[in-house]
């Protein structure tokens, strides 16, 4: 039971890594837009990123259910989750934008 919730936390942050790093290339070629031949492939990136990032917050809802994590763990990961929704940006790929 152990060594599964460990795995499932793992998994987790080897997940959410990848995600953060796509978050990153985004936001690094938001800066560069004459080299993004194709804004269609950028909207399927953001896609793929909030798909990522809604799977990520479900898992975490599995694992405070299932008593995997505790409260603060819980908080600590959605913070980190929100943090690079909010870095994405929604469908108009506003990323700096917010006024903060």
């Amino acid at each position: 039971k152990v060594q599964n919730s460990m795995s499932s936390i793992s998994n987790w942050d080897d997940e959410y890594a990848r995600i953060s790093r796509a978050a990153s290339q985004l936001r690094t070629t938001n800066s560069f837009q004459n080299y993004q031949p194709h804004p269609s492939a950028r909207q399927q990136q953001i896609r793929s990123v909030q798909s990522g990032l809604a799977r990520l917050k479900a898992s975490l809802e599995n694992m405070r259910s299932s008593g995997e994590i505790g409260g603060g763990d819980y908080s600590r990961r959605m913070g980190l989750v929100d943090n690079l929704e909010n870095q994405v940006g929604g469908s108009s790929g506003g990323v700096g934008s917010g006024g903060y």
